[in-house]
């Protein structure tokens, strides 16, 4: 199964087609996808932490969901969505709120099953703390499924080893180059409960993002 993450920092929908259309991914998950739904900035905070379903992406073939995400409310930063390309339709959509600081608003983790077996979760992460508890909900929704958390950390492969998580996560594939070049640092990738057969970097940046495209091949079985 071929899945992509792409932090977009903001909706560039001819880059996600782009993308789309030239891999040909599974999955393709996107942080920072801003306002895909197209809802009017007085209507989006009633919008946010829910799993909309859009219609197929731009002719692509591919079936959109996208979890509107406001960092402060009100007036905060619709940019900080998340969303999921898929080549067939998702179940059991699901965003769950993930506190890590008191004082700041909760960060969603937008997960969905693919053809029965995966569970895919897609993460724009906060604190160390965030990306424990994500990955504690993550296991226990999807006790018997594979499992693959993929999107950007903020926080690189060496930082990971300090955060606890469940054994069924117990792989981690990243690319040895930089997923964020301006901060020379690799910190989009993915855990997951199975090996990966490869990782790559396909895509050019594009637009004002300054993240780098990561695609991961993962074992059938």
């Amino acid at each position: 199964m071929r899945v992509l993450t792409w932090n977009s920092q903001g909706l560039s929908k001819p880059g996600i087609e782009n993308r789309l259309n030239s891999r040909k991914p599974n999955i393709m998950v996107v942080q920072e996808a801003g306002n895909l739904g197209g809802i009017p900035t007085a209507n989006i905070d009633d919008a946010c932490n829910k799993v909309h379903v859009l219609n197929i992406f731009n002719d692509t073939g591919y079936f959109t969901y996208w979890v509107p995400w406001v960092r402060t409310s009100p007036g905060g930063n619709v940019r900080c969505s998340l969303a999921i390309f898929s080549d067939s339709q998702l179940e059991m959509l699901r965003v769950q709120e993930i506190i890590d600081d008191p004082f700041c608003p909760p960060r969603p983790l937008f997960w969905a099953v693919y053809k029965t077996y995966w569970a895919i979760g897609n993460i724009h992460a906060g604190g160390k703390a965030y990306i424990a508890n994500a990955f504690t909900h993550f296991c226990h929704a999807h006790p018997h499924r594979h499992k693959i958390i993929i999107g950007d950390y903020n926080q690189t492969p060496s930082a990971m080893k300090t955060i606890s998580h469940p054994d069924a996560l117990c792989y981690l594939t990243a690319t040895k180059d930089a997923t964020r070049p301006a901060s020379n640092k690799v910190i989009d990738f993915a855990i997951s409960s199975m090996a990966a057969d490869n990782v790559c970097m396909p895509m050019p940046r594009y637009g004002a993002s300054d993240h780098e495209t990561v695609e991961i091949d993962f074992k059938e079985s």
